[in-house]
């Protein structure tokens, strides 16, 4: 269906490119189109939508240089930031590379790298026209070379613009904290605090990193052999082995586990020969916290177990019900599809304005079809039929 779809809309824009055509070569000054644009094709063709995780707009720099200390959101203080990184990178450059006041940039491959760095650096963005007009107006840098500049020079060009870099963050910062204040200011005097009862509302819960258990079941003792004392458990459930065990008064500890029989040894107090044994222990892990909530919650929700759907014996009086009961005569529905009088009315009848779906169709565009092409359309479905 899909590319039944796909093929009528690609002939129906194949069509319509022909009639601009041939309006174009009616009347070229009044119907200057040649041809449908591309942004108007393509209709049906139903593409994968990649959706991508929303990025930090500001990276830690790797190499420890330069991390501004408030959060930054706007383009203008992240090409200051760059701007920083990128001269101290060049600073740190500085140590491995043979600058002398003779010699051409592309004899050496390290002084061309640095060339081109510089160059980058003097038409950066984010200071108005560029970086080197603005690093002008200040009256400790007299001239900007185009060549690399000295050791000193570039080191006060660094102090100056970190410091312009930490001013703007600061400020950024400082505006959006203002304007956090003044709209809980009007929130409060003018909408009922409705933005404050919102964010008291989404505080975050503290994840849940233990629960505590206490099981308790029946369990007589058996009979002991030489080192070792073991009791019977009327459920059949596994203990971990760091739990605290009781048998009525008498403290036990755990030595092994075998299906429902315990082996234990005895701690304190006095060993009934039949008793309450308490188990407690603390569940930590995700597996454990999941089982216990399963244990407990499942009581009160009645939940079968997930294998019980798959037996047929759990589904006999459900079958054997629906076999007693009477069904309703149901009519089968009868589309028309062959009648295109009916489909141009349907489609008449569809509301404008809407927004066009992932089929890149809209019903303002549905409604300026010929009747051809809705016939064609109601031939797909009649052979579906």
């Amino acid at each position: 269906m899909q590319h039944a779809f796909l093929s009528w809309s690609r002939h129906v824009e194949h069509a319509v490119d022909k009639a601009i055509k041939h309006e174009n070569q009616v009347d070229p000054i009044g119907k200057p189109m040649t041809s449908l644009h591309a942004s108007h094709r393509g209709r049906c063709s139903f593409k994968q939508v990649l959706h991508c995780e929303q990025k930090n707009l500001v990276k830690s720099d790797r190499h420890g240089g330069y991390t501004p200390q408030c959060e930054v959101l706007s383009l203008r203080c992240r090409l200051k930031i760059r701007q920083v990184r990128r001269l101290k990178t060049l600073c740190r450059r500085y140590k491995t590379l043979p600058l002398t006041d003779s010699g051409c940039p592309c004899d050496d491959p390290a002084l061309h790298d640095a060339y081109l760095e510089w160059k980058s650096i003097l038409k950066a963005t984010g200071y108005g026209n560029s970086w080197k007009n603005w690093i002008l107006s200040f009256e400790v840098i007299p001239a900007v070379t185009f060549w690399l500049p000295t050791y000193e020079v570039l080191d006060t060009m660094i102090q100056i613009t970190q410091h312009d870099c930490d001013h703007a963050c600061r400020d950024e910062s400082n505006k959006r904290a203002q304007r956090f204040c003044a709209k809980v200011h009007i929130d409060v005097q003018d909408d009922y605090g409705r933005m404050c009862y919102k964010l008291i509302q989404a505080k975050e819960s503290s994840p849940l990193a233990e629960v505590r258990v206490s099981r308790t079941t029946t369990a007589r003792l058996l009979r002991s052999t030489h080192g070792q004392t073991a009791l019977m458990m009327d459920d059949n459930f596994e203990i971990p082995p760091f739990s605290k065990l009781s048998l009525d008064d008498a403290v036990i500890c755990l030595v092994r586990q075998e299906g429902k029989k315990l082996f234990f040894r005895h701690v304190s107090g006095t060993l009934p020969a039949c008793g309450c044994l308490t188990v407690s222990f603390v569940a930590v892990t995700s597996d454990e916290i999941g089982n216990e909530f399963l244990r407990f919650w499942s009581k009160m929700w009645l939940r079968d177990h997930r294998s019980e759907q798959f037996d047929c014996t759990n589904w006999r009086s459900f079958c054997d019900l629906l076999d007693a009961t009477s069904m309703p005569a149901t009519p089968q529905i009868v589309y028309p599809f062959s009648c295109v009088k009916t489909w141009m009315r349907l489609i008449r009848s569809l509301p404008a304005g809407k927004a066009v779906g992932p089929c890149g169709w809209s019903n303002d565009e549905l409604k300026l079809l010929p009747e051809c092409c809705i016939s064609d359309l109601a031939g797909y479905f009649r052979r579906l039929q």
